[in-house]
């Protein structure tokens, strides 16, 4: 079998090219994390995402063993705020955002803030009440929080990433808000009610859930800060 003269030179332009396009993302990775207001945006809503998504992830257990609600009864009401509080959010979150970013760059972070402070003590009101409407009336400003920032945090990353690196920066983003959220807040959600003693006693899951509006507060101070900066950086141009 002749082998072809051309194929080494091939492979080697190949190999060549696949070093570079590896080369090309490290630099524009790089290149993103050297950006401050980018890593505040990153971790203010990974923060935020943790509590939100937590929300859902032992919303039901906690409702389910301290409240003795029963799984069709928190399903229907979970749907039925979903809707009510959920989609009118996701919808117009971003027009209200987009409002405070014509009034000032990093607005769209600003609006990011206000959400983390507003969950704050609704969490606290959804984890220390026993009144099934402060319940109710807590998921539902909780849900509408947790999807009002979406289009925001990405408009503000297609922003700050510029177009060439916008689907770089989106990835990051929301790599960071699900590693957050799903490897970091749930399983230390879990491991304090195994450490308070949940199983005894279901009501040690309010201390254990305290992670959530702590999570809030800290989000609210990077996106505050993330804002500040952005504000500053544009006044500089």
């Amino acid at each position: 079998m002749v082998e072809c003269p051309n194929s080494h030179i091939t492979g080697s332009t190949q190999f060549s090219r696949l070093i570079e396009a590896i080369k090309a993302l490290l630099n524009a990775i790089r290149g993103l994390i050297a950006n401050k207001t980018f890593i505040l945006l990153c971790l203010g809503y990974a923060l935020l995402g943790l509590a939100t998504n937590n929300l859902s992830i032992w919303g039901a257990t906690f409702y389910s063993r301290l409240h003795k609600f029963d799984l069709p009864t928190i399903g229907f009401y979970g749907g039925i705020l979903t809707l009510v509080a959920g989609i009118p959010a996701t919808l117009f979150g971003g027009v209200i955002a987009d409002k405070f970013r014509k009034r000032r760059p990093g607005g769209r972070m600003l609006y990011g803030t206000l959400l983390s402070l507003i969950s704050v003590p609704f969490w606290l009101l959804l984890i220390f009440t026993d009144n099934v409407y402060l319940i109710l009336l807590a998921v539902f400003v909780l849900l509408a929080a947790a999807l009002g920032w979406l289009g925001a945090a990405a408009a503000d990353v297609t922003e700050l990433a510029g177009v060439n690196l916008r689907g770089l920066g989106i990835a990051i983003y929301f790599f960071s808000v699900n590693i957050a959220a799903y490897l970091i807040g749930s399983n230390l959600i879990g491991y304090l009610n195994d450490r308070f003693g949940a199983t005894a006693d279901p009501a040690m899951m309010r201390y254990a859930l305290l992670v959530c509006p702590v999570a809030c507060a800290a989000s609210a101070a990077c996106l505050l800060a993330g804002s500040r900066r952005m504000f500053r950086e544009s006044r500089q141009l």
